[in-house]
């Protein structure tokens, strides 16, 4: 048998390697498919493995990106809050001169030092701006007292204490 072999060498002496190695074994076509097909997985599940790890890196080089980034806000947060508490005290004693409330209450007072007459929206506004009051708001101010039942108004534009 390994004579045939030689004889089948010597006559196709221009063969490759693998021609060589694959005439020897003999196989059929059948073999031959089937190893070709095996090979062919191999090569694929060696470039998903390939493909895979790449993925895995490139996941973890998002990951600590994010955490970068994460830590990178915290600084900026810190530094906005620090500013923030730096500026407070400038707002809190804005809140105090013009804050919703304290004019609320100081329509509340002057229409109660009235002796239970009404007084007119231009009143109001003339007095607490002589007050240093902002009365840019003043309507709103007097409708909300007057939803609230804080003040009732009997004519347009006059308010007063509500009777108790």
């Amino acid at each position: 048998m390994a004579k045939a072999s030689n004889e089948k060498s010597k006559a196709n002496p221009s063969g490759n390697g693998t021609r060589k190695i694959l005439d020897e074994l003999k196989l059929s076509a059948e073999e031959l498919f089937r190893l070709a097909h095996e090979q062919k997985i191999y090569e694929v599940s060696q470039i998903k493995e390939e493909k895979r790890a790449e993925i895995s890196a490139l996941r973890k080089e998002r990951r600590n990106m994010r955490l970068r980034h994460k830590a990178e806000i915290r600084e900026i947060n810190k530094k906005i809050e620090e500013l923030r508490e730096l500026t407070s005290v400038v707002k809190s004693t804005k809140k105090m001169r013009t804050g919703k409330g304290r004019i609320s209450q100081k329509v509340l007072d002057l229409i109660a030092s009235a002796d239970n007459r009404e007084l007119s929206t231009q009143v109001i506004r003339d007095t607490l701006a002589a007050q240093g009051e902002d009365v840019s708001n003043i309507n709103q101010t007097l409708s909300y007292l007057k939803n609230t039942h804080r003040l009732t108004s009997h004519k347009r534009g006059m308010y007063s204490m509500p009777n108790t």
